[in-house]
């Protein structure tokens, strides 16, 4: 799992099997805190943003969405602050931001200007790393055209996210299904 984009380990695990989305964001909040790793970062944000996204299929009752957007904004932040030029966090936090670029309000109130942010984002993210081919997938779709490739290989997707966490399962769906 040391290989994961994303940090996922048996208390997270534990906690999302158990609905526990409280505990399971107030966990990478003190881990965040301790140390600011990429890896936790993008597990908060992630998981932030796919319970934005998913709210329905949350407990609502368990978490709201303001805590969310509190949580996504702090993300962004330290993202902006730490990994603003790594190719990983550019993609997945221009992800982010396309695909529910009114989760991103606290970026700019014009939802056109933060959605245009978020290919930005990603462009650079390709810049930075032009072999990155998650950057290189979502550039292509953005612009209509094929992939410098016409797969991506299933094992850099499985190398890259887990196969026990929800948010991990929705890329792997993601970028498998891109052929």
């Amino acid at each position: 799992m040391s290989n994961n984009l994303m940090y996922y380990n048996d208390v997270l695990e534990l906690m999302e099997k158990n609905n526990e989305w409280t505990d399971f964001l107030k966990y990478l909040l003190v881990k965040t805190e301790q140390k600011i790793e990429k890896n936790i970062l993008l597990r908060l944000a992630a998981q932030c943003w796919h319970m934005l996204t998913f709210y329905d299929f949350y407990d609502s009752s368990l978490i709201n969405r303001e805590y969310l957007i509190n949580i996504l904004e702090y993300s962004y932040d330290l993202f902006r602050l730490k990994f603003s030029e790594d190719s990983s966090c550019l993609w997945l936090f221009g992800y982010f931001i396309t695909i529910n670029p009114l989760d991103f309000y606290f970026i700019d109130d014009d939802v056109f200007k933060v959605e245009d942010l978020g290919e930005t984002l990603i462009r650079k993210a390709l810049c930075f790393e032009p072999e990155n081919v998650f950057a290189q997938i979502l550039v292509s779709n953005m612009d209509n055209s094929s992939p410098s490739h016409n797969f991506i290989d299933e094992n850099c997707v499985f190398d890259t996210f887990s196969t026990n966490s929800e948010v991990d399962k929705y890329f792997i769906e993601i970028f498998t299904n891109q052929r």
